[in-house]
């Protein structure tokens, strides 16, 4: 049953949409997935270890993003939603980790 139970929190919270553009693309864990309470809990955010309520957490949503420039996916959220996430992408991308550069334009800077 504890199986059943974390196996369907890990299908619930690995839920997303993705956002195309030109040069990237973006999926992102939908908010609902964040908590299973109708109203989330602020105080029981996933940073409280001293949480009155461990299962009504608020978990940081998880995102992949494709940016068609550098060739490169990023992964990022949760540890363990990280890892099924980079299972699945395992299939289609190869291991890679070379830092992505950010470009930065020194006159927007000052």
């Amino acid at each position: 049953e504890l199986y059943d139970r974390l196996l369907k929190n890990l299908y619930l919270r690995a839920q997303g949409r993705w956002t195309l553009t030109e040069k990237q693309a973006l999926w992102r864990s939908v908010s609902a997935s964040q908590t299973l309470e109708k109203v989330p809990h602020w105080e029981h955010n996933a940073e409280n270890e001293n949480s009155i309520r461990p299962d009504i957490v608020v978990k940081r949503p998880s995102e992949v993003i494709y940016l068609q420039g550098k060739g490169k996916v990023i992964v990022d959220g949760p540890e363990d939603i990280v890892h099924f996430l980079l299972q699945a992408l395992e299939r289609i991308t190869d291991p890679d980790d070379v830092a992505v550069d950010p470009r930065w334009d020194s006159t927007r800077l000052q």
